[in-house]
């Protein structure tokens, strides 16, 4: 993941505190070169991981990963989580739904989740590709831009189909 700066070793120690502080990382690097710093974590096999956790302990170490890579998954699936989605009928969200208009319009504003998600019950998935470059910022903030800030960010190795 690219890092929002490294500038010094008190950076580097708080990304380092940041990341070794998750449950699912095996090994951290970070790469502290000023001009294009970057982080790697090594994940335990077969563990989902969730990006608002890792977003939450870099900004709580005053860092950003404004760009992510998942590399060594395959495809994965990106599933998002809200609080509340207005208009669900028996746990679905019927297409003619408000809520699921502009959750539509807010993810095909996302270059990378456009024509690659599905709605299903109360949260979403994104079809990810192995060389796909995913920005959770840019996600998280349409989707709150939407006025549906999600709640769950979580990457699970593994398919999803083709379609909405």
């Amino acid at each position: 993941m690219t890092i929002g700066h490294a500038c010094c070793n008190r950076c580097v120690a708080a990304i380092y505190h940041a990341l070794n502080g998750l449950p699912w990382a095996v090994e951290t690097s970070v790469r502290d070169d000023w001009s294009y710093p970057r982080a790697s974590v090594r994940l335990k096999p077969g563990e989902s991981v969730d990006l608002l956790d890792l977003r939450r302990a870099l900004l709580g170490d005053g860092m950003l990963a404004p760009q992510m890579r998942l590399a060594h998954f395959g495809a994965v699936r990106l599933t998002v989580g809200f609080a509340y989605l207005p208009g669900l009928e028996n746990g679905r969200l019927p297409k003619d739904a408000p809520a699921r208009r502009a959750l539509e319009r807010a993810l095909e504003s996302v270059d990378w989740a456009a024509g690659r998600y599905r709605i299903e019950g109360d949260g979403l998935q994104v079809k990810l590709r192995h060389a796909d470059v995913a920005k959770p910022e840019q996600l998280i903030a349409a989707l709150s831009a939407a006025g549906f800030p999600p709640t769950a960010l979580e990457v699970v190795p593994g398919s999803l189909g083709d379609g909405r």
